[in-house]
């Protein structure tokens, strides 16, 4: 009986489900090449935009109060740190003089397939919990943008969350997590690259422990301003770099170069 409860509560979670006729893929193409680099904003400012703090009671993984990780990230020398948590989206208060992002990361499914919303207005709460195709994928995209600025793939590699068929396929996000400390995805921002899906890279902590796993991936994002807007529109028009740290690589279009400048 409890086996069939779970089935039934299980599946009641894909009722809205809607079967995407996906476009074939395409290599980009045009008259002109469109180079993020080109005429760069003065402003250089340091992003991590994937931290969890401790949250729902020590619940879920975090390690930190909201308070110790923005003070962290302030002594790092960040200009934004943006915290989180699943599903939630902290308020600004404790922030200090970071630059304040409203975030959240989404996903309660088996396989680790998550999204983070930027610029989050609202959360987005639905999920598709015991599977998950490349349609139930791109109805939670475009779910999340309704309520989100910018949205983005997160470690798609973890538990093959996100497939290589799934980014031959999905459109509609703006930005993808290569690098965290769960790993490196350029294989499969490439692949969706070379599919023709466009987006731009993100190099995020994913922290959950200021001690284990902070500090060490992060963005300089060119902005012409710092706050909210500018640099938001920068990294959804490219204007940004990533860093992995103590591999001295750094990350613009999925092949790494090495860099002697600071990190």
């Amino acid at each position: 009986m409890l086996v069939i409860f779970v089935i039934i509560f299980g599946t009641s979670f894909y009722y809205p489900t809607i079967i995407y006729d996906f476009p074939e893929p395409a290599r980009f193409s045009g008259e002109k090449w469109y180079n993020p680099y080109e005429d760069l904003p003065a402003q250089r400012f340091k992003v991590n935009l994937h931290g969890h703090s401790k949250a729902y009671k020590g619940v879920t993984n975090g390690a930190d109060s909201p308070q110790n990780m923005y003070h962290a990230y302030i002594e790092k020398g960040y200009d934004v740190a943006a915290i989180s948590n699943y599903l939630s989206v902290m308020e600004p208060d404790s922030a200090g003089s970071l630059v304040y992002i409203p975030c959240y990361e989404h996903g309660y499914n088996v396989m680790k397939a998550h999204r983070q919303g930027i610029g989050a207005h609202d959360v987005m709460k639905w999920d598709f919990p015991l599977w998950q195709w490349s349609s139930h994928k791109q109805s939670l995209i475009y779910w999340m943008k309704e309520s989100s600025d910018l949205v983005a793939v997160n470690h798609p590699k973890m538990r093959n969350g996100h497939r290589f068929i799934d980014l031959e396929r999905l459109v509609g996000y703006d930005l993808m997590e290569v690098t965290s400390v769960y790993g490196k995805n350029q294989p499969r921002w490439d692949h969706a690259l070379s599919a023709g899906r466009p987006s731009f890279l993100l190099a995020n902590d994913d922290t959950h422990s200021l001690e284990r796993q902070s500090f060490r991936n992060w963005n300089w994002v060119f902005a012409d301003q710092r706050n909210r807007e500018s640099i938001q529109a920068s990294l959804k028009a490219g204007r940004s770099f990533g860093v992995r740290c103590c591999s001295s690589q750094y990350f613009v279009t999925g092949r790494p170069f090495t860099s002697s400048m600071t990190k």
